[in-house]
């Protein structure tokens, strides 16, 4: 029997609950924990839009801090707007056996200064395993 996406999130939802995922609850990088908007673009009152005003946001491990915007949170080619890579959470998640990209040679940096398409801009791909490994 297959199972509809409502049960799909509701299960996923109860583990969560129980602490039976993996996820880290790590500092927003984009407002740098406060859980206030750190560019005021609206107000000074208006809450980060990454973590909506609680200044934690949660990441599924394993993690890495995000290369290509330095985990920051920040776009880098405009300074006001959340990193394209990492959402603003400043980490990214990765598989667990990885190696720097060899396109961008780890720099999540493609020549043309947007985020590395090979790797997603995490600077690392999953690693191939041969059979010596």
């Amino acid at each position: 029997m297959k199972k509809n996406r409502k049960s799909n999130y509701v299960e996923s939802l109860h583990k969560y609950m129980k602490g039976e995922t993996n996820m880290a609850l790590i500092k927003c990088a984009f407002c740098k924990g406060t859980g206030i908007d750190p560019f005021d673009l609206l107000s000074k009152l208006a809450i980060c839009q990454v973590c909506s005003g609680k200044g934690k946001v949660e990441v599924k491990e394993p993690k890495i801090k995000c290369v290509y915007c330095k985990g920051t949170g920040v776009y880098p080619h405009n300074g006001r707007v959340t990193c394209t890579v990492c959402n603003g959470k400043g980490s990214v998640t990765v598989k667990s056996k990885t190696e720097k990209c060899s396109d961008c040679k780890g720099t999540g940096v493609a020549p043309d200064s947007l985020h590395c398409l090979t790797c997603g801009g995490k600077g690392v791909v999953p690693k191939v395993i041969t059979e010596n490994e």
